[in-house]
């Protein structure tokens, strides 16, 4: 079976459920999940195009 996202895109991922559970939802926004990474917020749309990418890989990875 082959990998669905690369090593970055789950770290991206992983960091938002960590953040999410940690600081609700009402404070997810994407310079958050950029600053935590260490990443700035043009090169997290490299890895991920948009906040709905996000929300459904983070759905995605939470039920696998």
């Amino acid at each position: 079976m082959q990998n669905k996202y690369t090593q970055k895109q789950k770290e991206i991922l992983e960091v938002t459920i960590d953040y999410i559970s940690k600081n609700g939802i009402q404070s997810f926004s994407l310079r958050n999940i950029a600053d935590v990474v260490g990443i700035k917020q043009p090169t997290l749309y490299g890895h991920l195009r948009n906040m709905e990418e996000i929300v459904l890989g983070v759905f995605d990875l939470y039920k696998s």
